[in-house]
């Protein structure tokens, strides 16, 4: 899933051409007549406006304590084109680091990141490399969680950066949710925002086949009514979705896709790591009984083949169909409800679907918003090496690189292509807003050395709920016990 995401991200920038032309450079700010990056539309949007003043202030602080230095990145995330190239989202990440050298005089660098055939993945083995040989090649890594930013954590390679004078985490363009789900004994290893090429794609979501909902007589503008009133929850799902009929036999549409476990946990606003009165963090080693009541539940639903579209063999939940097979089956009106990620809805676009988008549901109406889990392995994230070439630089670029982030990626990917492109109908924008909104993340995955814990809980709550109760307490005990060791070496300094 994790290559999916990544594969995405370029297939959009092939797919959505932008003719540009090149305009005068001003010291402040950088115009064009490109129709995405006009002077004009910035001066229409006060969104952008408050960023262009957040920035000026920023220079004015902090460009003579960085000017002339080499801001050095490596990993996902960010363009070497050197000029505009025509393609939607590398001339925003194009703009966003022409910004940052033009306003603060710093001499940006994507470094080379060559591999093994076979071996790790490159960005995860020069990183380390350079960490365990000191010498302070990098100031900032991107990349995603499976394969970057979480076994470099394991290794013990990247800089808590919660003590940073500069970066401020309570600004919109970083997610608010980092501060609740993402410390260790105090400490921030892994960022994550609008400065990500993912956020926008990352964010798990309800899609409908508009006609199967025809056909079946579903009242589509009923749903979205569900979502405004705060109403739309798992008991109306599960409702509105007995309208398709038992497919036994497999030559009918199906209700549902197999969805992931965790994401259905996150939707009922149950966390999978808890944090305790130290902010440290935990995951029970008891069974709850709302969770297990929910894996009752939903098993008993996700995991009937008559209604789910998917596998029957637990361990193959991952691997045996792809999610590739999921969109083909719901671009061919196969599947009611299809429960993947914004960038798949926006993928989609470019196949011959007519489709809605709501909002994971919710548990029930006294559930504050609606909850969004993000793709746990494919997201992208922003870490710092523990070697970071010159840290006071890192400061200041990773707060510019977030604040410009809205001004050029946003428009790039959220209103241009989720927001336009990706959705036939006014009803649809508004539940991205709400699903964005609901954006949470989970340290679980950044914490376990393998995927057994988050497989145990998806098997249970996807396909079966047979003795959760025992493997959940065994499960949990080993993870615990791995948490609490990283923790000590975190407050001990030997991390």
């Amino acid at each position: 899933m994790a290559k999916r995401i990544i594969a995405l991200v370029m297939l959009l920038c092939m797919a959505l051409p932008m003719f540009v032309a090149c305009g005068e450079e001003k010291k402040e700010s950088v115009s064009t007549t490109s129709p995405l990056f006009s002077q004009n539309t910035k001066e229409e949007d006060p969104e952008i406006a408050k960023v262009e003043a957040y920035i000026a202030e920023l220079a004015t602080e902090q460009k003579a304590s960085v000017e002339g230095k080499t801001f050095t990145w490596i990993g996902v995330g960010v363009t070497d084109a050197e000029e505009e190239t025509g393609d939607l989202e590398e001339d925003a990440l194009y703009y966003r680091q022409r910004d940052l050298e033009d306003i603060f005089g710093i001499d940006w660098v994507t470094a080379e990141n060559e591999g093994v055939e076979g071996g790790p993945h490159p960005t995860f083995e020069n990183v380390r490399k350079d960490v365990m040989a000191g010498t302070k090649a990098y100031n900032v890594v991107g990349g995603t969680t499976a394969a970057v930013c979480q076994p470099l954590f394991l290794q013990g390679c990247l800089a808590d950066v919660s003590g940073y004078e500069v970066l401020d985490l309570s600004q919109e363009w970083w997610t608010q949710s980092l501060s609740d789900t993402y410390q260790i004994a105090g400490a921030t290893y892994f960022l994550t925002g609008m400065i990500s090429r993912t956020y926008f794609l990352d964010s798990y979501c309800v899609m409908f086949d508009k006609q199967v909902a025809t056909d079946y007589s579903i009242d589509i503008n009923g749903m979205y009514e569900l979502v405004k009133n705060g109403e739309w929850t798992f008991d109306q799902f599960f409702k509105i979705a007995e309208s398709v009929p038992s497919n036994e036999n497999g030559t009918g549409a199906y209700r549902f896709n197999r969805p992931n476990g965790t994401v259905l946990m996150w939707a009922n606003n149950i966390p999978i790591t808890y944090f305790d009165e130290l902010g440290n963090p935990y995951v029970p080693e008891e069974l709850s009984k709302e969770l297990s009541d929910l894996a009752d539940k939903f098993s008993a639903i996700f995991g009937n083949d008559a209604y789910t579209a998917g596998v029957t063999e637990k361990e193959d939940i991952n691997n045996k169909y792809g999610f590739k097979s999921f969109s083909e089956m719901f671009t061919e009106e196969q599947i009611l409800f299809f429960i993947e990620t914004t960038g798949e809805a926006a993928y989609l676009r470019e196949a011959d679907v007519n489709f809605g988008i709501l909002p994971l549901p919710k548990k029930d109406t006294a559930q504050e918003k609606y909850i969004s889990y993000i793709e746990p392995w494919g997201a992208y994230h922003v870490a710092v090496p523990k070697t970071t070439n010159n840290e006071h630089v890192t400061d200041v670029m990773l707060e510019a690189m977030g604040a410009l982030s809205l001004k050029y990626l946003k428009p790039a990917i959220y209103d241009n292509i989720l927001k336009s492109r990706s959705t036939y109908d006014k009803d649809s924008k508004l539940m991205i807003d709400l699903i964005l909104d609901g954006k949470t993340y989970d340290l679980v995955n950044m914490l376990q050395p393998d995927e057994s814990y988050v497989r145990m809980l998806n098997n249970a709550i996807s396909y079966s709920s047979q003795s959760f109760s025992s493997s959940y307490r065994m499960q949990g005990r080993t993870m615990n016990k791995k948490i609490t060791e990283r923790i000590k070496q975190i407050e001990n300094g030997t991390y």
